[in-house]
């Protein structure tokens, strides 16, 4: 075998360990770029709406609590705004729904969905009967009873949309560590 030939023949090894590399460099950096995407389309959102939701629950605990205190019938638009933002929280929790298909996360939205419409179901039988009337009105007590459970259950969803995305930032870290030694390698 001629000198020219074994060149020849590393240069080519050379050239297929570097375009090799070059495309596994390639394949890494989109990798990355997807984690990226996905921790801000799925975690990062789903904590910015749950937290929004958690707000708005909260803002909306003293205005019931101010309604209930003023009495049936003498502030029709905090019923409306009740209203409003039942379906604003509703609204917000099912973009963290869509965002996190996270069975722990799902079971928690569904238990804590339930106990926000229990409250506002309570509330706004007291504040708004319906036309026909009512058998039995819940007691002010009840509904603030059903408040605190729905509150403590939405930080539950916080804490696990909040959790999920750590995780998913521990996992991500964890691929871009292995991409990097094989890179490396």
């Amino acid at each position: 075998m001629t000198l020219r030939r074994k060149f020849t023949i590393a240069f080519s090894l050379i050239a297929c360990i570097a375009a090799s590399l070059a495309a596994y460099g390639l394949r890494a950096l989109a990798t990355t770029g997807d984690m990226v995407a996905r921790l801000y389309d799925e975690p990062l959102m789903g904590v910015n709406y749950a937290r929004a939701a958690s707000t708005a629950l909260s803002d909306v605990h003293r205005l019931m609590n101010r309604s209930l205190l003023v009495g049936p019938g003498l502030d029709p638009a905090a019923v409306d705004r009740l209203r409003a933002a039942r379906t604003e929280i509703g609204q917000d929790l099912d973009i963290v729904r869509q965002r996190l298909p996270d069975p722990a996360v799902t079971l928690a939205l569904d238990r804590a969905q339930a106990a926000i419409g229990a409250w506002f179901q309570g509330g706004l039988t007291i504040l708004a009967p319906p036309a026909g009337g009512v058998i039995a009105l819940p007691m002010r007590d009840a509904v603030e009873r059903q408040s605190d459970n729905a509150a403590v259950l939405l930080d539950d969803v916080v804490q696990l949309v909040a959790a999920s995305g750590f995780d998913y930032r521990s996992r991500a870290a964890a691929e871009l560590r292995a991409a990097r030694i094989t890179l490396a390698a």
